[in-house]
């Protein structure tokens, strides 16, 4: 997992970023030190519960990667009065820079750390025959195919990276962690809101920092990684289900209230696979509802409303615990839970 599509520099600092002609490169204040190590560690935060989530539930999902437990970036993404500061805090130069590792990941175990530049993966250099580092890429096509090669080449098999920090070159070799196949990725949006498009989870800076605890974001990864193994867009596509206007009436509005519910669920013993607290996503949701109860996801007829979305939540939590009190495996089963409810 390379968390860190199209990142840092679109749309965070915003006080910084809005002039339209960038000024010339300067020495880097505390203030934007402060702020590009923020970024950093949101980014880092994400990557880290993500990775937990992926891994713990690779018995469960039927497709599957590897993870290398990177957060990468690239100097594209920043302009270029602040690319000083990536290259003092991170050693960022034109070569995709490790801006934070996993601590509990493969990649950490292996060796690699913050501020490590990536020469080559396998023999080859990330950026062959893509653009040179010049100005800021508009649509991130540079850094998206970036990662998107060093995810496949991790998918794939053991990796070896020559990885240069400061003046020292080595190579490591490093061997991606079984995960649920997806990526997540942090939208720097001040709206509270996530989504899922089959293959990436994207989460807003506005809903990470309106979490209380890891365990609640935990969940909002976990809903949305949910749609992703549960295969939700595949279904929606092939049963012709609208996601525009009127999408919540009739029965097309009943799949998509069904494939939330299935993703709630699903997410609950994600939770509970990784380590995290399954009753946090009740408590999440309570305050979710309490902070806008006539929000857009929740009044158009395309989700459960508030009330019922809680009770399931609670319900779910509830399941795994009167499993793990009897001594049985912790194995969802949505049609008995919907039976039962």
């Amino acid at each position: 997992m390379a968390c860190g599509k199209l990142l840092a520099g679109f749309t965070a600092l915003a006080a910084i970023a809005e002039s339209p002609v960038p000024p010339p490169p300067s020495p880097v204040t505390p203030t934007i030190a402060a702020a590009l190590q923020a970024l950093v560690a949101k980014d880092l935060r994400v990557a880290t519960i993500s990775y937990r989530l992926q891994t713990a539930a690779v018995d469960h999902c039927p497709n599957h990667t590897r993870l290398s437990g990177l957060v990468v970036q690239d100097a594209t993404q920043y302009r270029a009065d602040l690319r000083a500061g990536m290259a003092a805090l991170y050693g960022m130069t034109d070569l995709p820079t490790v801006t934070a590792v996993v601590p509990t990941g493969v990649s950490a175990a292996a060796g690699v750390r913050s501020g490590d530049a990536i020469v080559t993966v396998n023999g080859e250099s990330l950026a062959a025959e893509l653009p040179e580092v010049r100005g800021r890429s508009p649509n991130g096509s540079r850094f998206t195919a970036m990662i998107d090669r060093l995810d496949a080449a991790f998918a794939a098999g053991p990796v070896t990276l020559v990885l240069r920090h400061g003046d020292t070159t080595r190579v490591v070799i490093v061997t991606g962690a079984p995960a649920c196949r997806s990526a997540t990725q942090l939208d720097l949006s001040d709206t509270r809101n996530a989504s899922a498009d089959g293959h990436v989870v994207s989460i807003t800076q506005g809903i990470a920092d309106f979490t209380r605890s890891d365990d609640e974001l935990a969940f909002v990864i976990g809903h949305e990684l949910s749609h992703n193994i549960l295969g939700h867009r595949d279904f929606l596509d092939s049963t012709h289900t609208s996601r525009g206007l009127f999408a919540g009436l009739g029965g097309n509005g009943a799949r998509l209230r069904d494939t939330e519910q299935q993703a709630d669920y699903f997410g609950v013993y994600l939770l509970a696979w990784a380590g995290y607290d399954p009753h946090a996503a009740a408590s999440f949701w309570r305050r979710m509802a309490h902070a806008d109860p006539l929000g857009s996801l929740l009044s158009d007829g395309t989700h459960p409303g508030n009330g019922t979305r809680v009770r399931a939540l609670e319900r779910a939590a509830e399941e795994i615990d009167a499993e793990r009190a009897a001594g049985k495996p912790v194995v969802p089963d949505y049609e008995a839970f919907i039976a039962a409810g």
